[in-house]
């Protein structure tokens, strides 16, 4: 884990008493009770003291007596995974068993089936032995979602970890799917889908980060996966109707064949050994996404428009001005927090979890960490406030400031960028009163795009547009950005991987999925009839271009 900051914050509602802690078992989900200041409904973990010295668990059912219950905002749950172990609010270890690879597995309505965790399978046994594994027995009424496997065996996945493991790529997305009832709107809006490219284009609602963009492209497109989504709510509605404990469930996003990598432990099936496999977290999902290029838009203010009026919200890392003052790490509390003060993100970095999306094009529209401004004046003395909370912020008045969790594949610092385009990239953020915004930021690197990624047909790619990459013969890369100044757009800049890297300034095309398209053919065309544009001469004409734009 990192915080934008470089502090990893302390989670507030864990024991604090200097002992590690293990989390067992996701639990039931409660609403807010309004006069708390909690507006996130919150989740349920049961954990339990672990050695000290080796983390392992005192095991047996004597010691589920002494288990704690905490309650954490659902927005927190990707960064929880059974057998975590915790001490003091801060992330210890994560469970370090091998992974166990299944290959192949059919995943439709005959092949899975769900069942509470404390059930007895036909009066074979209990899904869940309790002399192997008592640490769900304070929430047998959980979902689990059971996985027939070949030669009597099953995988028992906690609907919890599905939840968390498809649907946690930000708060913002777990924070709609747990507030019922579920509609589009409150997702995504404008969605054109062209079947022929397996082109998809969306528009992502207020709030909602951009990094669960894939996410909600597959519950635009496949029905299951919307089915998936819709559950989680009304299963938590069945709950509080019947005055019992809501707990989550939900399915798989899609039917059919995937391959899935996942840690946890084989448990007995009756009396029979080593039968059923407990998922305590799925690693990665080979199923292939229903679309080949995602492109997507999103709300925001103008880098202009924010420097003159009080924050709306930051996608990006805040400028380290911001943690000027703190002397130790920042604290999250399960509050809500005021919308007096101007927002973070906290990044969690956890691997590829889609190994599909590292082939295909998702990207968005988002402004370079270089050019944000400053926050309004009016919020400066935020700077000094380390207590934050991840929640739509209200009009308490209380110290705590708003956090958002968010689950990058990169983050977008120069200094991150493929080494083509570090220079280009430099000289352009340091043209005066120029806003960039990028609109390829891929899976794939954090910048770029295959020259050949927003391409119809099966036309045959020329073989100049291919380098070699070590023993890899692979196609070149760009990386497009949106110049802007006060008076508007100044085009879109191509930066196309060679030696010296080429850059194009075209003024002819939009800021948007049609615009990238059409700048990525235009420069692959340039490029092959030898249209040659250095960098150095590019940006010298754009800080004309600006110069003379001021003069009017």
């Amino acid at each position: 884990m990192q915080f934008a900051s470089g502090y990893a914050p302390r989670l507030s509602f864990f024991p604090q008493d200097g002992m590690p802690w293990r989390i067992d078992w996701f639990g039931d989900v409660a609403f807010p009770d309004r006069r708390e200041g909690h507006k996130q409904p919150a989740m349920c973990l049961a954990i339990s003291r672990v050695n000290k010295d080796t983390f392992d668990r005192f095991h047996c059912n004597r010691s589920v007596l002494k288990q704690r219950q905490i309650w954490a905002p659902v927005g927190l749950l990707p960064n929880f995974r059974l057998g975590d172990i915790w001490q003091d609010g801060f992330l210890l270890q994560r469970e370090v068993t091998p992974a166990t690879t299944f290959q192949s597995l059919n995943i439709n309505r005959r092949s899975c089936r769900m069942a509470k965790a404390g059930i007895d399978v036909n009066g074979q046994g209990f899904l869940l032995p309790a002399s192997e594994h008592p640490w769900h027995m304070r929430h047998t009424h959980s979902y689990c979602l059971v996985v027939k496997l070949k030669e009597d065996h099953q995988l028992v996945i906690p609907c919890a970890e599905l939840i968390r493991f498809y649907f946690g790529s930000s708060s913002s997305l777990l924070a709609t799917l747990f507030t019922p009832p579920l509609n589009r709107k409150r997702l995504y809006s404008d969605a054109h889908f062209r079947s022929d490219s397996g082109r998809l284009h969306l528009k992502l609602a207020k709030g909602i980060s951009g990094y669960s963009a894939a996410d909600i492209g597959r519950l635009h497109l496949d029905r299951h996966a919307w089915a998936a989504a819709s559950e989680i709510g009304l299963s938590l509605l069945e709950g509080t109707t019947r005055n019992a404990k809501a707990y989550p469930r939900t399915r798989f996003p899609f039917v059919g064949e995937t391959t899935l990598v996942a840690v946890g432990e084989w448990l007995s099936l009756g009396d029979q050994a080593d039968r059923s496999f407990l998922v305590h977290s799925i690693q990665s999902c080979s199923h292939q996404f229903p679309f080949r290029t995602l492109a997507y838009d999103m709300m925001r203010v103008s880098p202009f428009e924010r420097s003159r009026r009080q924050p709306q919200g930051i996608q990006t890392p805040p400028p380290a001005s911001q943690f000027a003052g703190i002397t130790r790490s920042p604290s999250v509390v399960h509050q809500d927090p005021s919308k007096h003060f101007s927002p973070s993100s906290w990044y969690v970095w956890q691997g590829v979890k889609f190994p599909d999306l590292e082939a295909k094009s998702v990207f968005k529209r988002s402004t370079l960490i270089e050019r944000i401004p400053a926050p309004a004046a009016n919020h400066r003395r935020s700077s000094v406030v380390d207590t934050w909370a991840i929640s739509e912020p209200t009009g308490t008045r209380r110290p705590v400031r708003p956090l958002a969790l968010e689950l990058p594949q990169q983050i977008q610092a120069i200094d991150t960028a493929p080494d083509f385009l570090q220079e280009p990239l430099s000289k352009l953020v340091s043209i005066p009163e120029v806003s960039i915004t990028l609109m390829t930021a891929s899976h794939q690197d954090g910048w770029s795009l295959a020259i050949n990624a927003m391409q119809d047909d099966s036309r045959a790619i020329d073989s100049r547009l291919y380098l070699r990459d070590g023993h890899i013969k692979r196609i070149r890369r760009a990386c497009i950005v949106h110049v802007e100044d006060r008076n508007g757009s100044l085009g879109l800049l191509v930066l196309l991987e060679a030696t010296p890297t080429q850059a194009y300034l075209l003024t002819e095309f939009p800021a948007n999925e049609e615009g990238v398209s059409l700048a990525l053919e235009t420069s692959a065309i340039k490029f092959l009839t030898k249209r040659r544009s250095l960098t150095s001469g590019t940006i010298q004409q754009l800080r004309q271009i600006v110069r003379k734009r001021r003069q009017k």
